[in-house]
């Protein structure tokens, strides 16, 4: 397992989704507002992707004995926290009371936006999906080449 998570084909797809992340970080300028949709889009994603790994990794466990602490339940709570309720979310121990992190904090859901931080917004988090679509795809069919 950790020869593949390692390998140079596996970190060729790791390396395009943190250049482009980076790249991205970079063009979307200054605006506090834009930069957390984006940096909410990756917790978000990585939310999903970790839900989806740990129910994989608790079936793994089971029948192996083995433990895959980076894909299961131990970084799916550690994704949950985002930029807010950080302490919320290091308490939590059940997945079904995992959620995003910041669906109480009414002050970012009425966060007034121009038109051009609107915009922006949705271009960052359109890109942030792409990215990590690619990479996923990207992994997928690596996978099915190896078998």
């Amino acid at each position: 397992m950790l020869s593949f998570l390692w390998s140079d084909a596996t970190n060729r797809h790791n390396r395009k989704l943190f250049h482009n992340c980076t790249r991205l970080v970079h063009t979307c300028g200054e605006d506090p507002a834009v930069r957390f949709a984006m940096i909410e889009t990756v917790e978000e994603t990585g939310l999903i992707v970790f839900s989806a790994t740990s129910a994989l990794v608790r079936e793994i466990t089971k029948s192996t004995g083995v433990e895959l602490r980076y894909f299961g339940n131990y970084h799916l709570v550690l994704e949950t926290g985002h930029l807010v309720n950080q302490e919320e979310a290091s308490n939590c121990d059940e997945l079904n009371e995992l959620k995003c992190g910041c669906e109480g904090d009414e002050t970012l859901k009425n966060l007034p936006l121009t038109e051009l931080q609107y915009n922006q917004c949705i271009q960052v988090v359109d890109a942030v999906a792409s990215y990590f679509t690619e990479w996923l795809d990207g992994i997928y069919n690596m996978m099915i080449q190896c078998n």
